[in-house]
């Protein structure tokens, strides 16, 4: 069960309910663990593309709608999704948003 902190979902309790605490506290101390030296972009890359992918699915392809809905310019929406123009239609579906993201494949 999930105890909100101060009793409101924004992005400061967000990031303190025990479930994702506890996820992200276990996932960073394995890659420590492990020796990687690559850790804030091997636990922020899947976050970010899920959170990506959710939204433009839920915005049905629109970029634009999607950008503002995520904060940040339309521009840097496409190079997180790594989409040129007209690759994905406005009606596009889930799948289709999934299949187009690339976040994290180039360094």
């Amino acid at each position: 069960m999930t105890e909100a902190v101060a009793g409101t979902f924004n992005d400061q309790t967000f990031l303190r309910e025990p479930s994702i605490d506890q996820a992200i506290a276990e996932r960073v101390a394995q890659l420590l663990a492990e020796g990687n030296e690559d850790v804030y972009r091997i636990v922020i890359e899947p976050v970010e593309r899920e959170v990506v992918r959710r939204v433009v699915a839920h915005c049905r392809g629109n970029y634009l709608r999607a950008s503002r809905i995520l904060g940040i310019s339309r521009m840097t929406l496409r190079k997180k999704i790594g989409v040129k123009r007209n690759l994905v239609s406005a009606d596009a579906s889930l799948e289709d948003a999934q299949s187009s993201l690339v976040i994290g494949s180039s360094r």
